[in-house]
């Protein structure tokens, strides 16, 4: 039902005790007029004269054996109840209770207060011979509730008043043949304490639960009477309000306000009240519709979970968190609170679904079109999970050794309806050659073995996030993978990580409380084969301590931990308390909680005092003699973002590119190193490690990289372009976690190269005449205009980076005196810094000029 008063919600701020009244009973005497023509226009008025209206005891219809006044089939009828209200100032609220079949508008003095979703608009005119669009069956004869619509304080001085009013009702039939009509309507009044107008409320009285605003976005969904499936979609209406600090249910949407596909999702939770629900955005046509949700990155499938087990409401927003952190792709998150068909719902969390997407999965996009050649090798998405809702295909891969279970990959990227026979044989022989692989003696021969066929940094940071959490369902249900073109990088990659609701101690079976012991170890049989090969391999476990080390040292470390907790919390903030209020379930054992901790807090210190232990016990695993330190003598020297007639590469291509400077006097082989233009993907392409004739720098050298996404060019061709618009570029050390160099820049011109004053400076300019693979020099630049930011400081982002950082910022006015303030996590200024000298040494037309400082903590 779509309530007009759920439009008109305020904060209540009174403080004084009150309680129910009824005033109007559905067994009450009513006057009603069956529609047999159109009422006159002041019907719904307290002056219009009834008194040749007919007579009859609610409710009034036919058909369902429940009617206390039958009458004739018919389209419409229309109700009159007055009543009387001796002081309004103790009334703070209202509620209609409606029992109806098909569809309804009610009145009070005049004013519409709510109608059904089958009615049209809200305010719009319904003649007497209109049927309703759809049917809705009443429900008090089968034993359920009626339906609640609310009338909230702010409404109660406008609509009612002090002496007669009147509750009128028009009802109308889905069509003339249906076999019945129902007509039953309750309106009862929250009275002050200490006063006593009406009678008592019946038996089944409700209340809904009262939601008027929040710090977080709300996403209001009504699915016009619809339930949502939990396979094929419906359509339904969702608008979002998302202010920023405050929104009120009152406020105009202005994230979005438009159509959605929606089902309900999820396997086990599906059993839980608080359902979970996938959706597209759409347009009036019902084409998928590209929206930025709630400052998310456009796009139109989405996720809004329903934490419910979860008591603390954020083990899958951490893990997703800390994988992000980490250095890969995870879902984003926001917020929310979500209210349906007028009913509060409680928190929710907005996902982004698993997708193959510029900003999400980040793969090539095949198309049937793609069967033969480099278009054939990618990319695909795969996952091993369970077979839920109707879109699901795959393969079983027979197991290789004795006691293994089946493993069935399910195409996720193309989907099952899509991905054709070519594709289809394709991604199935390649995982069969991979297995054949691992299953071999010599799998992790150092040449012939399974190194260069994987991902090898996503399979640690995977087995680290599953770790951390000790999650149940790690590497047999919602595991992924994805594998991208063989002329971009072809290996298998595992991830995103998903679904850690049952994670962090909170699963009663499979030893999930438990803070010790290897989740990939228990019952190896069920998961994947070859996780448990590459789990056994040395040079695998020497690497994946090696990371969770570093990750200790930084992000994981307690302090990180707890505060990455507590800023989510504090994001959350009292929308725990609405979400519990609607779901009082703190104290109560919801499948599959091994603590009940009967308080919000409670739960959160059971979330923090599990990690610790968890953690503390994978350090006494992971030892190891010292973390190496990477060269810190390889700089981003220079780059061009928009070549056109600069430099050709060897195949007289004019690419972007990117220069690397070593700025020691010893030669730096950088295979194996990263680069990236974007640092949340850190391992975003790998320096080829079989040509180190081709990857050494010598001594004050230079390395010119094309940054073309044309990797079959040759060794030092990126899979990746630089955006003229302005983007980041990274290198990275081997780990995959140091950052070795990075920066943010802003919008390049064509054919004029950005880099450092001086081979190695830390000062930055524009080049009409670059220099790629020779010496900078700031006598180079000539003058040209280019229309800049008036300063702009980029953060020192991911996390982690060596102790010693460089700090990068620039200004477009010539200054002695520049001033950096450095904060924490928490928002808590650690030091400021004053700088003198901060001049620009280009001429005034171009305006802006990168700065860099070191800074050691």
């Amino acid at each position: 039902m779509k309530l007009l008063s759920i439009f008109l919600f305020l904060t209540l701020f009174s403080f004084c005790f009150a309680h129910w009244e009824t005033a109007i009973y559905s067994s009450d005497e009513w006057k009603y007029f069956v529609g047999i023509s159109e009422p006159a226009a002041n019907w719904k008025d307290v002056s219009f004269d009834d008194s040749i209206w007919e007579t009859g005891i609610g409710g009034i219809g036919y058909g369902d054996e429940d009617d206390e006044t039958i009458i004739e089939p018919t389209i419409s009828l229309y109700l009159r109840k007055t009543f009387l209200i001796s002081d309004l100032t103790k009334l703070q609220r209202a509620l209609l209770h409606a029992d109806y079949d098909d569809g309804f508008i009610a009145y009070l003095n005049g004013f519409e207060i709510c109608r059904t979703d089958n009615l049209g608009e809200a305010g719009s005119f319904i003649p007497f011979d209109q049927v309703t669009s759809y049917d809705h069956e009443a429900q008090m004869y089968n034993g359920e509730l009626p339906d609640c619509n609310s009338i909230y304080s702010s409404q109660m001085q406008s609509i009612f008043q002090d002496g007669d009013n009147v509750l009128a009702i028009q009802i109308h039939n889905v069509d003339i043949s249906s076999s019945d009509l129902s007509s039953i309507f309750f309106l009862s009044f929250d009275v002050e304490d200490n006063y006593s107008f009406f009678g008592p409320v019946p038996e089944w009285f409700y209340t809904p639960f009262q939601f008027e605003s929040s710090h977080l976005p709300i996403v209001i969904i009504d699915t016009f009477g619809q339930e949502i499936p939990d396979s094929s979609r419906i359509t339904a209406f969702m608008g979002v309000i998302d202010n920023g600090e405050f929104n009120q249910i009152t406020d105009p949407f202005n994230n979005y306000d438009g159509f959605v596909s929606i089902e309900t999702r999820g396997s086990s939770s599906q059993s839980f009240p608080k359902k979970q629900y996938a959706f597209e955005t759409q347009d009036e046509n019902g084409e998928n519709l590209n929206v930025p949700l709630m400052g998310l990155p456009s796009e139109n499938d989405w996720i809004l979970y329903a934490p419910y087990s979860d008591k603390s409401l954020i083990r899958n927003v951490l893990a997703y968190k800390l994988a992000r952190e980490s250095g890969r792709y995870a879902s984003r998150h926001r917020f929310c609170e979500l209210v349906l068909n007028g009913d509060y719902k409680g928190l929710y969390v907005l996902f982004e679904k698993i997708k193959r997407d510029d900003n999400r999965v980040d793969i090539s996009e095949i198309g049937p079109e793609d069967i033969s050649g480099d278009a054939l090798t990618g990319g695909y998405i795969i996952k091993i999970d369970k077979l839920t809702g109707d879109n699901n295909d795959g393969w079983n891969s027979e197991p290789y050794f004795p006691d293994d279970f089946e493993i069935f990959y399910q195409y996720h990227y193309p989907r099952p309806d899509e991905i054709v026979q070519e594709q289809r044989d394709y991604i199935m022989n390649y995982f069969s050659e991979f297995e054949t692989m691992m299953a071999a003696e010599n799998y992790n021969d150092p040449e012939t073995g399974y190194y260069d066929h994987i991902d090898f940094n996503s399979f640690i940071h995977f087995i680290i996030i599953n770790e951390l959490t000790n999650n149940v369902d790690s590497c047999r249900l919602s595991t992924f993978m994805y594998k991208d073109r063989d002329s971009i990088d072809g290996r298998l990659a595992l991830g995103p990580v998903w679904d850690f609701n049952l994670g962090f101690g909170n699963a009663d079976y499979l030893e999930g409380w438990e803070t010790e012991g290897w989740e990939i170890e228990y019952n190896p049989h069920h998961k994947a084969f070859w996780m448990r090969r590459v789990w056994a391999d040395s040079t695998f476990r020497e690497s994946f301590n090696m990371q969770w080390n570093l990750l200790r040292e930084t992000i994981f470390s307690d302090n990180d931990l707890n505060n990455i907790i507590d800023s989510l919390v504090a994001e959350i903030g009292d929308a725990q308390e609405r979400n519990f209020s609607r779901w009082q379930i703190l104290d109560e054992y919801v499948w599959p909680n091994p603590y009940i901790g009967g308080t919000y807090e409670n739960e959160i210190t059971y979330l923090k005092d599990w990690i610790q232990d968890r953690v503390d016990w994978m350090d006494t695993q992971t030892i190891i003699d010292s973390i190496p330190e990477y060269p810190m003598n390889l700089v981003i020297n220079e780059f061009m973002a928009s070549n056109q007639t600069t430099i050709a590469d060897p195949e007289g291509e004019y690419d972007d590119w990117i220069e690397i400077y070593n700025t020691s006097n010893e030669p730096v082989d950088i295979s194996g190193f990263y680069l990236t233009d974007d640092l949340s993907d850190l391992t975003c392409w790998q320096i080829p490690s079989e040509y180190p004739d081709s990857t050494t720098i010598e001594p004050h050298g230079f390395l010119l990289l094309w940054a073309d996404r044309d990797c079959e060019d040759g060794i030092l061709h990126l899979n990746f372009k630089l955006s003229a618009d302005g983007e980041q570029i990274g290198l990275i050390a081997p780990n995959g976690f140091t950052i070795i160099d990075s920066l943010t820049f802003g919008e390049q011109s064509t054919d004029i190269s950005f880099g450092r004053s001086n081979d190695g400076d830390s000062l930055w300019q524009f080049f009409e005449t670059p220099t790629p693979g020779s010496s900078n020099n700031s006598d180079s630049y000539d003058d040209f205009t280019i229309d800049k930011k008036p300063f702009e400081l980029y953060r020192n982002y991911p996390n982690p980076f060596q102790k010693t950082t460089t700090i990068s910022f620039s200004v477009t006015q010539t200054s002695r005196f520049v001033t950096l303030e450095i904060y924490n996590i928490k928002g808590q200024k650690v030091k400021t810094l004053d700088i003198l000298e901060c001049s620009n040494r280009v001429t005034a037309a171009s305006t802006q000029l990168m700065h860099s400082i070191d800074w050691n903590g």
